[in-house]
């Protein structure tokens, strides 16, 4: 099965100082890279048990 390529769009409001800043800085890194490696991230954290858990098994010995 091929699925070829799709685009995502993400809008800022260049009226809000602080989206102008981040829509500015999109402009001079490799934007679409930046946010697949942010997304790859979140998938891997995602995926981790919770800290504080953890999982292990209880062998019963024979009686």
């Amino acid at each position: 099965m091929e699925y070829g390529e799709t685009k995502r769009h993400v809008s800022f409001n260049l009226n809000k100082p602080e989206e102008r800043e981040m829509f500015r800085f999109s402009r001079k890194i490799n934007f679409s890279g930046w946010v697949k490696q942010q997304l790859a991230r979140e998938i891997k954290r995602q995926q981790k048990p919770p800290s504080g858990e953890t999982s292990f098994q209880v062998k019963m010995g024979d009686k």
